[in-house]
């Protein structure tokens, strides 16, 4: 079960055209639908985001918030998912280069900042979790 996003989220940011075509074996079947490919790539982009945030930011998993923090969470697995979907088409864009790539770059670089506390999210954060180092003898 998806935590921070729909397939109707890749949809309203990449359009409903894009992601069923980018997500099908065989977009001239229409008896197919591409909703198996695209749950999974929303898996795997909320789970790197729990992952990493897991790791090493403090926040409770999934993150929650009744801010904007969430948008920012919401718009890294939006990009996350829809590249993923992008790129198992198994072919290259023009000089081989991934049309969403920057955006990738963007938010990895995104939740790099907020794993290393740089960003700070308006979320829910793990009870008694330090924000300083702690030295064990």
């Amino acid at each position: 079960m998806a935590n921070y996003i729909t397939r109707t989220d890749l949809e309203t940011a990449y359009g409903i055209a894009n992601i069923e075509l980018w997500g099908s074996f065989d977009p001239s079947d229409s008896g197919y639908t591409s909703d198996d490919r695209v749950n999974v790539a929303i898996e795997i982009a909320e789970g790197e985001i729990d992952a990493v945030l897991r790791a090493t930011s403090g926040y409770t998993i999934p993150v929650s918030s009744n801010g904007n923090s969430l948008y920012l969470i919401k718009d890294i697995a939006v990009v996350k998912a829809a590249t993923w979907i992008y790129c198992l088409r198994g072919v290259f864009d023009e000089n081989d280069k991934n049309k969403l790539q920057q955006q990738l770059d963007r938010v990895n670089d995104l939740l790099l900042r907020i794993a290393r506390g740089q960003i700070r999210l308006d979320a829910t954060r793990i009870a008694n979790a330090s924000q300083v180092p702690v030295v064990c003898k």
